[in-house]
Order: structure tokens, then C-alpha cells, then sequence
């Protein structure tokens, strides 16, 4: 009942964003009755990670906020005995006064992850934590603390420690996933990170200084699939060719992209 009210709210932003979601929350639902549906494997643990809060002086650093999210959601969503809830849901939470037990609740998830990223000059500190939502209990939390450029060190550790808090067991692949970074150079990274923050503003100004971000990386680290991909899907309606020239340079990096 609970979740076919939430199905028919009138506010688009307090429905299930996607039927990956939904199905989330009917599956944890018919846990409850000794029932699982035959797409959703019994063991799988199910997770939201609520979007980081920026604690930086400057607001301009909201962006790494967002990137820690994302990077979280992305990392632990490739793990298959784990049920992630996707990034649109869970960054439509920014900002929601609602506890971790309500969000959990509301999305049927039973651990949520929660975080903040503050960074001064060139010191980069990042606080997380992950809750238990059904026993109302911290499991886990830690404080890492570095410059900038331990960025991807940063982001390894959260997850390798929300991972090893939950006991989840993974496969060599897994192991080494976590370990993987599409762009190595923390410049780059940075104005890649800069870049989807602008990009989901969706206005033309936004999406043209996105274009000058992907750009500066671009000519950083030369033609990478994560960056010339994040072009293809900056560029407005209006420079779709140049968005079309992207692509098959995308597509010489990873050939899957010309599908």
C-alpha cells in the first residue's frame, strides 16, 4: 500500500524515479512475506547513498560533493550482490529534511550511506559513514584526509570500507573494479567533475562552460572514452555535430560505442 501510494503522488520528485527503484522497493517488500521474485537474488543487500554534503568555504566546490556521490553510487553499483538505488533518485534527497530511517523507508532500502567533502586550497577531506537503517545504528564511519591529488585514493578507501562494513564477499573482478580510474589525472578529473555538475543544469550556458571544461581535460590527457563521451553529451541540440565528431573519436577508444 505504502508503495502504490508513493506510485501516485501528484509531485513527480516524490515518485520512484526509475522502474529499477520501484523494483527495489517490491522486492523488499515481498521479503517481508517469505516471497522473492525470481529477478532478485536473496542475498543481495540493498543501499542508497544520500548525496555528500559540501562543507568547503568555497560553494563553487559543490561540484566535489557531487563527485564523491556519484563516484560511491558508480563503484558499488558494480557489485552484483549489492542493489544500489540509481543516481537520479538519489540525488533528488539533496537537501530533504528527512532522517536516514525515512529515506530508507521510502525508497525500501535497508543501509544508507551519508558523507560530506570539504576542501580548503589544495587539502581535501572527506568524512562518511553508513547506517543501518532497519536497527537504527551506525555501522561504519571514517574520516580520510589528504591534498587533492589523493582524490582517487580518497574514493577507493569509502568504498572498499562501506563494502568490507557490510561483509560483502567480492569476486576478483570486483576487487580490482574498485581499483580502476577512467581518468588518472586529477586536473582532468577535476574539470571532468566540473563538467557533469554543469551539464545536470541543463541550460545553454551551463552546458556550453561543461563543453570548455571537457575541452581543458581533453587536451590534459588526449582523447579519453569518459571524457569525449561526457562531450557527446554536453554539447546542446543546436552543435549537435560537433557532439556527432565526438563520437567516433569515443568510439576508437571503446569500440562498444559505435553500437
Amino acid at each position: 500500500e505504502r508503495i502504490v501510494r508513493r506510485c501516485l503522488e501528484k509531485s513527480p520528485g516524490e515518485r520512484f524515479q526509475s522502474a529499477r527503484d520501484l523494483a527495489f522497493a517490491l522486492s523488499t517488500a515481498l521479503e517481508g512475506t517469505g516471497e522473492t521474485p525470481a529477478a532478485v537474488t536473496p542475498n543481495e543487500i540493498s543501499v542508497v547513498v544520500l548525496p555528500f554534503a559540501n562543507l568547503s568555504p568555497d560553494p563553487d566546490t559543490e561540484f566535489l560533493a557531487d563527485g564523491f556521490t556519484e563516484e560511491a553510487i558508480s563503484d558499488l553499483s558494480g557489485i552484483r550482490s549489492l542493489k544500489v538505488i540509481s543516481r537520479t533518485s538519489a540525488m533528488r534527497l539533496k537537501g530533504a529534511d528527512k532522517d536516514a530511517t525515512t529515506i530508507a523507508s521510502d525508497l525500501g532500502v535497508r543501509y544508507v550511506v551519508e558523507g560530506s567533502v570539504r576542501r580548503s586550497g589544495d587539502v581535501l577531506r572527506v568524512t562518511a559513514r553508513l547506517v543501518d537503517a532497519e536497527a537504527d545504528m551506525q555501522l561504519w564511519s571514517n574520516r580520510c584526509s589528504g591534498v587533492t591529488s589523493d582524490i582517487f585514493s580518497i574514493q577507493e578507501r569509502v568504498a572498499r570500507g562501506i563494502v568490507e562494513a557490510l561483509s560483502v564477499t567480492l569476486t576478483p573482478q570486483e576487487a580490482q573494479a574498485l581499483a580502476v580510474h577512467h581518468v588518472t589525472n586529477p586536473r582532468a578529473y577535476e574539470s571532468y567533475l566540473r563538467a557533469r555538475s554543469a551539464i545536470w543544469s541543463f541550460n545553454p550556458d551551463s552546458l556550453r562552460a561543461a563543453q570548455r571544461h571537457l575541452e581543458n581535460a581533453l587536451a590534459l590527457v588526449g582523447d579519453n572514452e569518459l571524457l569525449l563521451a561526457a562531450l557527446g553529451h554536453a554539447r546542446p541540440v543546436r552543435t549537435l555535430r560537433g557532439a556527432a565528431r565526438a563520437r567516433p573519436r569515443a568510439a576508437v577508444c571503446r569500440p562498444d560505442l559505435r553500437a
